[in-house]
């Protein structure tokens, strides 16, 4: 039995199936495109700024989503400043909801230690986690770790954050490289978070925060 518990954040306990869609309507309003083209070029262009990121010197998520709209701008899909485009994508962000199943964490933190760890700015990830009341022991942005999932780093700092071992520890997220294979790699146990029933081929897979207690007590 683990006695700590690192958590990814969004996809795990905040939504974010939406998490372009506001920027995209924003942005229809100064485009002759609709928001799900606006959507189509921005998922293409992040694609190509974000590819294998996490091995590049350390840069905030800001610079690469930065890099995007200024594209945008540069290519005519939209007209604006790209760091107002920034803000407001930001803005919305930050006002992203909690899964209803969080009060589960609550009652997690009873009995372990719980870390949060993200693949995001602070700006907008300590505000989401206040405005949730998510509760948490220690709270890892790549930001503050300079280093993104799955990389060693910032899985070794969220570890030694909460005064723990890696044997000591078991990593929950929905992203199968960087919350699940990733970890695993590093000799970390992990359970895939899969909403959705999107990755069956995965053991051990939970589809709620409520399913996780009990897989923890069989590993």
């Amino acid at each position: 039995m683990p006695d700590g518990i690192i958590f990814d954040l969004f996809g795990t306990l905040v939504r974010n199936e939406e998490l372009y869609t506001p920027i995209c309507t924003w942005m229809s309003n100064y485009s002759c495109m609709t928001a799900d083209e606006l959507k189509e070029v921005f998922l293409t262009l992040r694609e190509k700024h974000f590819n294998d990121y996490h091995n590049k010197s350390f840069a905030p998520e800001s610079y690469y989503y930065s890099r995007i709209f200024v594209d945008m701008v540069e290519q005519g899909v939209v007209k604006g400043d790209p760091e107002t485009l920034l803000e407001v994508m930001y803005e919305s962000f930050r006002a992203m909801q909690a899964y209803e199943d969080i009060d589960v964490l609550h009652r997690l933190h009873r009995d372990y230690r719980i870390c949060i760890v993200t693949n995001a700015d602070n700006s907008f990830v300590y505000p989401v986690v206040e405005k949730n009341q998510i509760p948490y022991d220690a709270l890892i942005t790549s930001e503050d770790a300079r280093s993104y999932k799955p990389s060693p780093g910032i899985f070794t700092l969220a570890i030694s954050s909460i005064g723990m071992t890696k044997n000591q520890v078991i990593v929950v997220g929905d992203s199968v490289q960087c919350d699940f294979l990733g970890p695993r790699e590093l000799g970390i146990r992990s359970i895939l978070i899969d909403r959705v029933d999107a990755h069956p081929e995965h053991s051990p897979r939970v589809m709620s925060l409520a399913e996780v207690n009990e897989m923890i007590s069989r590993i």
